[in-house]
């Protein structure tokens, strides 16, 4: 598949209903994940048949942040958090609680944790896209100045803030005695010297993408700044998670959010884009020092890097189809503002790898040849 045809399916994520494990919990409080995509488990697993159940919420309720404190806490965990939610349905989420849990409602869930990520899928621009097709407008851009057009600005920032103060009012009279933590977002790509697991990006466009995440996350934060002004009682915080994810989509071999994955079963994982379990292990590290409470560190082991993802950079580099990369077609890879010195570690990179000494890389020496430019410092 073409990298164009597989920016246009990027991020599509499926809109799904309120779903959640009903439990009987005598005990006294769950812990309970809310929210979008990246609360749902969306990155872990490549395939949408291995999530739970196989439902495009894409819910994963063995190693995701709040299964992990779910287990180590003893509690039953609760995830009505759905791949593609927006606000209006992660409301849909919260009142599905309340009334499937009147017992727990009426004592404003004293005992439990929630937790969610909220706003990212109601980022509109100026020519209405939302956050998966301003992104779009980038990527299959290759190397022009998307990011600088006017039409490709967010334009309800300040909407979306004062919606999500409103929402987190709602879960703090509505919960007020329960932990809640809002999570921010991940900087998506984080580009160091070099982006080469997503072909064709501008270098400007790759820090735009962040600073919109950044800014997204500011607007987040004051929401909660407002909602706990107006319930300064309630344990409401927001939890910046910047420091916690330190590689994007632009590390070669340990991001933590992946870059465009694919997949046989529908064209594009669910993964693109999206957190890897190495993500969601920063995320559970950035909540359980929120909660202040003796959780011990992450126990959930992120893996090495899938055979399929080297295959996939790859693949979005040879857009002749040859299944060969030349010299040229490596240079490119250090984007249209790359340095001598920078030109110089491609190329002596490309010649070490070229083990057969024929002035192009195939697949086997392309694994060879990522690791050097992974190691090297511009």
């Amino acid at each position: 598949m073409s990298l164009t045809r597989t920016a246009l399916l990027l991020l599509a994520a499926p809109v799904g209903a309120l779903r959640s494990q009903k439990k009987t919990n005598s005990s006294g409080g769950y812990i309970v994940t809310m929210g979008d995509s990246y609360s749902s488990g969306m990155g872990i697993h490549r395939l949408i048949r291995d999530y739970h159940k196989g439902e495009e919420c894409c819910r994963e309720f063995k190693t995701t942040p709040g299964s992990e404190v779910a287990r180590n806490e003893g509690k039953p965990h609760l995830i009505p958090a759905c791949g593609g939610d927006q606000l209006a349905d992660i409301k849909s989420q919260f009142a599905g609680l309340q009334a499937d849990h009147p017992r727990d409602a009426a004592k404003g869930w004293d005992g439990s944790t929630m937790m969610f990520t909220i706003g990212g899928n109601d980022i509109l621009s100026n020519k209405g896209d939302n956050w998966p097709g301003i992104l779009v407008n980038c990527i299959v851009s290759f190397y022009t100045d998307c990011h600088k057009k006017q039409s490709n600005q967010v334009a309800n920032f300040d909407q979306l803030r004062n919606d999500l103060a409103d929402f987190y009012n709602t879960v703090a009279q509505g919960a007020n005695k329960a932990t809640i933590r809002v999570w921010g977002y991940p900087r998506l790509l984080q580009r160091t010297w070099h982006c080469i697991p997503v072909p064709g990006v501008n270098k400007g466009a790759t820090q735009w993408m962040d600073n919109m995440v950044d800014e997204l996350n500011g607007h987040i934060s004051q929401a909660v700044d407002v909602a706990k002004s107006r319930n300064p009682g309630v344990d409401l915080q927001f939890v910046d998670v910047t420091e916690y994810f330190t590689s994007g989509a632009c590390n070669i071999l340990s991001p933590h959010v992946h870059a465009i994955a694919l997949s046989l079963e529908n064209g594009l994982s669910p993964q693109s884009f999206h957190p890897s379990q190495r993500g969601y292990n920063a995320y559970y590290g950035a909540l359980a020092n929120s909660l202040a409470r003796g959780l011990p560190p992450t126990r959930v082991d992120p893996g090495p890097p899938e055979p399929w993802y080297i295959e996939r950079i790859f693949q979005g580099w040879d857009v002749s189809n040859t299944g060969k990369l030349s010299l040229d077609d490596v240079l490119v890879m250090g984007g249209e503002d790359a340095t001598p010195k920078q030109t110089r570690i491609l190329r002596k990179a490309f010649q070490e790898a070229d083990l057969n000494q024929d002035g192009v890389l195939d697949l086997e020496e392309f694994k060879v040849f990522l690791p050097k430019v992974d190691g090297a410092t511009s």
